[in-house]
């Protein structure tokens, strides 16, 4: 009898073990996983970031952050993100580490920058070093129209994580906000040069480009993006207007009419706006 207990008590606790260890390996996998589409999301790459966070969901349905992410991506994709707001906010609590900065998240997918300024600014309060929260708050204050404050937060980001090569992008954008395109376009190209197959980095360049009046290189630079994800709708909107601001009506005709077959992956009010611009160009 002694005997059988003392079997039984080692199939427990070896099951037990193996149980956990199961567990383990699963929630190393999946915040692997989460942290990788967490980077493609920060890297603009919203095409790509709203598969993998649908796949997450999918896999870990209790992972508040990872629908904050996803409203947020619905909000860039000009989707509807209520429905990955709310489940959000009801699935993170005051005392998870990540509260503040999935309020944030959904503050933002909501339209309500100044609230996302606030809690972002609440979570760095705490964890002044994490890269992302900083990013957010950068763009955000660029987004609010102050973009002094946003290149500060951004270059300190840059200056704490000098390999964290999101952050150029939306230097690139906030030196635009201010009017100082050369400066707009060295970023741009130092976010291409760490992450040269993302066709959002592409993107970006040729905005730059564009910017200084160099639209061949901007077209050539579109037409590499959208080349590498033929569903980059944004890739063939900009490509648009490049050829309707240069007096090209006729590719600029063509472009927007491949933004209504590419944006399988974006919500009608984007596709909206596109059949304005196409019947302008054919009046």
């Amino acid at each position: 009898m002694r005997v059988l207990n003392s079997v039984l008590i080692f199939l427990f606790v070896s099951i037990n073990g193996f149980a956990q260890s199961t567990d383990d390996v699963f929630e190393q996998e999946f915040e692997k996983k989460f942290n990788n589409a967490r980077l493609v999301f920060h890297s603009t790459y919203f095409e790509k970031a709203s598969m993998l966070f649908d796949t997450l969901i999918n896999q870990q349905k209790e992972h508040a952050l990872t629908y904050a992410y996803a409203a947020m991506t619905d909000f860039m994709l000009y989707r509807d993100p209520s429905q990955n707001i709310e489940k959000a906010k009801a699935l993170s609590r005051k005392t998870n580490v990540d509260h503040s900065f999935t309020m944030a998240l959904c503050s933002f997918a909501n339209g309500d920058l100044s609230d996302c300024e606030l809690k972002m600014k609440e979570f760095l309060s705490r964890y002044p070093d994490n890269k992302y929260g900083m990013h957010i708050l950068g763009f955000t204050q660029t987004d609010l129209d102050r973009p002094e404050d946003g290149l500060e937060t951004l270059t300190n980001l840059i200056n704490k994580n000098p390999s964290y090569y999101p952050a150029y992008n939306h230097i690139g954008y906030t030196y635009l906000s201010l009017k100082q395109e050369e400066s707009a376009l060295k970023a741009f190209k130092q976010f291409l040069k760490s992450d040269s197959l993302n066709p959002s980095a592409l993107d970006s360049v040729a905005e730059g480009y564009a910017a200084i009046g160099e639209y061949d290189i901007a077209i050539a630079n579109l037409a590499k993006a959208v080349l590498l994800e033929p569903d980059f709708a944004y890739g063939w909107k900009h490509l648009g207007d490049i050829f309707r601001q240069s007096g090209e009506p006729e590719l600029a005709i063509r472009a927007y009419e491949k933004v209504r077959k590419s944006a399988k992956l974006y919500g009608v009010d984007f596709v909206k706006s596109v059949d304005k611009e196409l019947t302008a160009l054919k009046q």
